[in-house]
């Protein structure tokens, strides 16, 4: 890019954030659709990197309230995160504006408080990060933030090093813990308004995705104070189909990034039965396995009370990986004595039982004639060990 160029650019960045200061949300995207597209697209065949608003500047103010962790934890935390390949967000700001950004890096091995890390995406360049202030560090493991108040020692179109402070923050305390995930699909619909994207992360309540309208839509159209359906699915397989409300969003009217909240965290799957199957307490509690469709990672539960209808089971309130609405494909219950029953299931319900614990209610969906003989004959045993099913 020539110099000219990057001097046009760093004028219009300037103007767009002073367009930010001050303005509604709506305000700020319409800024970012008027002022084009310049942090997409500088010229038809460069692309350029487009960076997080920063979002939460109350709990910048609410330090003073927040707890405090050393040097030795926060290291831990850094050397962690590289041994995991995983990011950190570099916060920055430009001049005096309040209006500032998020940038992803990957740490380096930390060794006596000094902290190099390199930009995760090398357009990074194009955004001309010499022309912003370093402000924090931010870690954010999904359930809390800590802000790290570092001192900077070098920045450049490459990478970051910094100072540790002897301590930092923890901040944003999360009702649930959110999850990242990879190559999951999205749909939005909402009275003739569609839109498909990715889901960038997710908690038991609610979802953060990245969308992009269907050519014969446009964002204009979108009502965030309405409900919205959403519909994620990997390779054609639907895993959760449910009506969301928009929490917030940004971006420009190109592409939004959106957090969506379930509009009821009960499901009403079946219509209301009279006469419901009982369910049991067995002696030795069956355990439920699965491969998670949206983290590809094997969640293993206990089951608390089980019929031939579905079951429950019990999650820590603040780690909780079930999500009301989402269908599992291949769920295995193990009994004692090494018996297994396949089925389909889905999450109907999550409620709050206690301050660290909450109750999930799953449905079973589909399972084959033999293993839901099979759970008929434990059930019917262990309500009457002198029954004899045939």
């Amino acid at each position: 890019m020539d110099r000219g160029g990057s001097t046009d650019i760093l004028k219009r960045k300037k103007a767009l954030i002073r367009s930010y200061k001050g303005s509604t949300e709506q305000e700020k995207a319409e800024a970012l659709a008027a002022k084009g597209d310049y942090f997409r697209h500088s010229s038809e065949d460069e692309c350029v990197v487009v960076p997080r608003l920063f979002q939460h500047h109350d709990l910048i103010h609410s330090l003073k309230s927040s707890a405090f962790i050393d040097i030795g934890t926060l290291i831990n935390k850094f050397n962690h995160i590289h041994f995991m390949d995983g990011n950190v967000l570099v916060h920055l700001s430009y001049g005096n504006n309040e209006d500032s950004i998020l940038i992803m890096a990957r740490p380096e091995p930390c060794l006596e408080g000094e902290l190099t890390c390199h930009w995760a995406d090398e357009r990074i360049l194009n955004v001309g990060i010499d022309e912003y202030q370093f402000l924090h560090l931010i870690i954010d493991d999904g359930h809390s933030m800590t802000l790290v108040p570092a001192m900077v020692q070098e920045m450049t179109s490459k990478y970051i090093k910094v100072r540790l402070p002897e301590k930092s923050y923890e901040i944003g305390q999360r009702r649930a813990r959110r999850y990242t995930c990879r190559n999951i699909d999205v749909e939005l619909d909402q009275s003739g308004f569609f839109a498909k994207g990715e889901l960038l992360d997710f908690s038991p309540i609610g979802f953060r995705v990245r969308v992009l309208p269907d050519s014969h839509s446009s964002f204009n159209w979108f009502n965030s104070n309405e409900l919205v359906r959403v519909h994620l699915r990997n390779n054609n397989q639907i895993f959760f189909s449910g009506i969301c409300k928009c929490i917030r969003q940004q971006g420009r009217l190109q592409d939004k990034e959106i957090v969506l909240a379930l509009a009821d965290e009960n499901n009403s799957r079946f219509r209301p039965n009279n006469t419901r199957n009982p369910r049991q307490h067995l002696t030795s509690s069956p355990a439920l396995s699965f491969e998670h469709p949206f983290l590809n990672k094997r969640v293993q539960l206990e089951v608390s009370d089980i019929s031939t209808s579905g079951f429950s089971v019990y999650e820590d309130a603040d780690e909780g990986v079930l999500i009301p609405g989402m269908i599992i494909p291949e769920l295995v219950i193990a009994f004692a004595g090494s018996l297994e029953i396949n089925c389909v299931a889905q999450v109907i319900y999550r409620t709050k039982e206690d301050k660290e614990r909450v109750r999930c209610g799953l449905a079973i969906l589909d399972m084959d004639i033999d293993n839901y003989s099979r759970l008929t004959d434990i059930l019917t045993n262990a309500m009457d060990p002198h029954a004899c099913v045939s």
